[in-house]
Order: structure tokens, then C-alpha cells, then sequence
């Protein structure tokens, strides 16, 4: 019988007492009795909203917002095609779809449907969820598309061929689990998945990752590493840094804190950095992490939320060949890491708004240029290609609609992409930003 803890905190020890839910029968999101329960409180609700003056005057706004067909199209840049998962009143779950890069670079997109969520759904009545994709470098002509029945955590993997626009019949497949699989190379997947009874955490996340290879039973595939069943879960992804590929399995002992490793020549290597350290990514053979509290390392004081680079192959060695990227004041942080082909992007929040760097590597430690983005507003960083230094990022503010823009790196230029239209006359405001005591 499924039950939920209550956790009392006496004195010096910790007691676990079990009761019972008595709204457990809520899980069941589409049940009668579910359905007729949330009906019942949203007319509650909704009796108190339209009593208020202001209601039918913002509901018949937000109404038209909400209906308009203009939208902005974020991009996923793979190789020479430009994806994207689009839903609209014909396909409220959606389909996947692709364009030529040039097309789309050019204003002038000829989508491409890979696969309809509708349709498949219709098909195998089962209201299918996309979940995301990972595709396979460097040709991205396969996907592993991960889908969820209703919407759940658990989700049911694929391969599905671009060319053909169909799921392999004798692909790899992965059955309904909380975990991920991505590609190491054409024939092999590194996974992390319910293997069967005592692969799974009390939390009910995967503990085991696993190299899987093409061909053979997902039973038989070879284990890498094995948490404990009292951690939040692990997981195994690869980060790729140019023509070079790193398998990295981190293991989330709380929801706070891990270990991470690093699979090289048939070993599994644990990086000697903070439990609690964010990885962002690897790039010209730098590891880039954040770190959540303060670290000391080579009689030195590396403070809290500051962002690092260290030398993977001397990490490995057990060494700490550390330099400082950016360390934040009292009104700056990061909100937000990514990377081009060769160059690092950092998205900061300096006194409540976004600006946007680029970092680039050099002989004395970390270069940066400012990107010439407009001010008092916030920016995102949208999309960003491993193969080339173009990216995306979007723009918006109290005056200005959602604006996507595309980016060099290289050259540091930008340029506006595409809008939203406004929804007022902006143009007798302007935004200033004042402070006082």
C-alpha cells in the first residue's frame, strides 16, 4: 500500500512514521473520481476570480494572447538541420520537426514532420508525451526519442531513423522507466534504467549505469557503476569537447550533493572535486563547474559561486590545475552556462538584469568580451551548436515582446531574428533603473 513519510525531527534523532494518504487516489490523474474532484474546486475558484472588476477585462486579453498564431520558433541546431517540437490547436501534443539550416537561417523555413505525437497517440491509443531527444554526432541521422505515457517521469525509449522518418523496427529500445540512455557511438548507448529487481533507489531513480551494446539484450549490458539504494539516483551522459567525447556518470547521493566520474579506458575514475559542484560542460579540454560552497584547493580559497575551469586530463591524474572564469560580487550571478564550438557563454543576473559574455580560453587564463545585448531586460540562452560558433539567445523586458536572437561567437555580432508583436504602444515608455537607500 503506498504510503508517505512524515519526517520528526526529536532531539537528536530522526523518526520515520508511516500513515496513510488519504488523497492518494489523486495519482490516478485520470480517474473519475480525480477528474470530478479538480472540476469541483476550479468552479470554487473561478466563482471568486470572476467577482473581481478587472476580471472579464483581463481574461478577454490574456484570451487573445493566448490564442495568437505568432510564436517564436526556438531552434535546435544538429548538423546541417535546424529541429523543433511545435504544438498548436491542430496538434496539441505536438510534432517534431525539421528544416534546413540554411532555410531557417534564412527566414525562409520548409518544415519537415518527423514524427506527429497526435497521430502516433491515435494510433496506439495511448497519450503519448514528448520528452526530448539525443541525437547522434556527428551526422545526427538517428535519435533516441524518450516519450512518456500521460506525462509521467517514466518514459519509453526509441531509435528512430530521420531518413526514413520512422522508428527502427530492430533499434534500441528502452521500456517504461524513470533513467536516460544517450549515444557513445552508432552501436552502443550508455543507460540508465529500471535492469530489474534491486536496480532502483528508495527514491525510485536508476542506481546503475550501464554500456549497452547494439544486438544484444539490455540484461546482458556491461555494468559500469552501481550507486547505493539509499541515494537520489544515477545517471550517465557524455559530453562532447570538438572531436573528443567524455562518458561521465554522476551519482546524486542527495538532492544536493554527488560524486561524478569519468569512464576512460575501461575504468571508472571519480573527479576529486566538491560533492556539491555543478559540471556545466567541457570545452578545449576544460572542465567548467560552479561551485555551490566554498572550496579549498592548492592554498587557495575559491569562493562560492564562483565559476572554474580545470584541466581534465590533469584531473584525472589527481591533480588541480584550477583557474578562476568569473567570481560574482553582491548584486552578480550566474544564471546560465553554455558553449559554442569554441567559446564559452555566460549568462549573469548584475543588479536584477541579464548580461550576456563570451569567454574564450587563452595563455593567461580566461578572455572576455561583453555581447551587445539591449539592457533591462532578461536574456536566455536558447540554443547553441557544437559544430560551429552560432547560437541563439532571447530578449524581453517590460516594453519589449519576446525577441529571439542569433549570435556569433566568433565575431561577437547579433542580430534580431525574430518577434513577438506587442500587444500596447510601447513607444511613449522607457524603461530606467533607479536606487536608493
Amino acid at each position: 500500500m503506498k504510503k508517505y513519510i512524515l519526517f520528526i525531527l526529536m532531539m537528536t534523532s530522526m523518526h520515520m512514521i508511516g500513515q496513510e494518504d488519504p488523497y492518494i487516489w489523486l495519482e490516478e490523474v485520470d480517474s473519475k473520481d480525480a477528474l470530478e474532484f479538480a472540476e469541483e474546486h476550479s468552479k470554487k475558484s473561478l466563482v471568486v476570480l470572476q467577482s473581481h472588476p478587472l476580471y472579464r477585462s483581463i481574461f478577454d486579453k490574456s484570451l487573445e494572447i493566448y490564442n495568437s498564431d505568432e510564436r517564436v520558433v526556438y531552434p535546435a541546431i544538429r548538423g546541417e538541420f535546424i529541429y523543433n517540437f511545435w504544438q498548436d490547436d491542430r496538434n496539441p501534443r505536438g510534432i517534431w520537426r525539421r528544416t534546413g539550416r540554411s532555410d531557417f537561417l534564412a527566414g525562409k523555413p520548409k518544415w519537415e514532420t518527423l514524427l506527429d505525437i497526435d497521430a502516433m497517440s491515435a494510433q496506439d491509443d495511448v497519450k503519448w508525451v514528448y520528452k526530448g531527444v539525443s541525437g547522434l554526432y556527428p551526422d545526427y541521422d538517428r535519435f533516441l526519442i524518450s516519450l512518456s505515457k500521460g506525462g509521467g517521469d517514466a518514459t519509453v525509449t526509441r531509435e528512430f531513423d530521420v531518413n526514413t522518418r520512422s522508428f527502427i523496427d530492430d533499434g534500441f529500445f528502452i521500456d517504461e522507466s524513470k533513467g536516460s540512455a544517450t549515444y557513445i557511438d552508432r552501436n552502443t548507448l550508455l543507460v540508465s534504467s529500471d535492469f530489474g529487481d534491486g536496480t532502483m533507489t528508495t527514491s525510485g531513480y536508476p542506481k546503475q549505469v550501464k554500456i549497452w551494446k547494439r544486438g544484444t539484450a539490455l540484461s546482458s549490458a556491461e555494468l559500469i557503476h552501481d550507486g547505493a539504494m539509499e541515494d537520489v539516483g544515477s545517471w550517465g551522459y557524455t559530453v562532447r569537447d570538438g572531436d573528443r567525447q567524455y562518458i561521465v556518470v554522476t551519482q546524486r547521493v542527495s538532492f544536493f550533493s554527488g560524486h561524478t566520474y569519468m569512464f576512460q579506458d575501461k575504468a571508472l575514475i571519480k573527479l576529486d572535486i566538491p560533492d556539491d559542484a555543478n559540471i556545466r560542460t567541457v570545452l578545449k579540454d576544460q572542465l567548467i563547474l560552479d561551485l555551490k560552497s566554498d572550496w579549498e584547493v592548492n592554498n587557495r580559497t575559491m569562493k562560492q559561486g564562483t565559476l572554474v575551469s580545470l584541466d581534465v586530463s590533469k584531473l584525472l591524474e589527481g591533480h588541480h590545475e584550477i583557474t578562476s572564469i568569473f567570481e560574482p560580487d553582491a548584486i552578480t550571478s550566474i544564471s546560465g552556462v553554455s558553449k559554442t564550438k569554441n567559446k564559452l557563454l555566460v549568462n549573469l543576473l548584475h543588479n536584477v538584469n541579464s548580461e550576456l559574455f563570451i569567454y574564450s580560453p587563452g595563455d593567461n587564463g580566461w578572455e572576455r568580451e561583453k555581447v551587445d545585448a539591449p539592457d533591462f531586460g532578461t536574456i536566455s540562452l536558447s540554443a547553441t551548436d557544437n559544430q560551429s560558433d552560432v547560437f541563439f539567445f532571447s530578449y524581453e523586458n517590460f516594453l519589449t515582446p519576446t525577441t529571439l536572437y542569433l549570435a556569433d561567437a566568433e565575431e561577437n555580432r547579433l542580430s534580431p531574428f525574430q518577434s513577438l508583436k506587442g500587444y500596447f504602444d510601447a513607444s511613449k515608455f522607457e524603461v530606467h533603473q533607479y536606487k536608493v537607500t
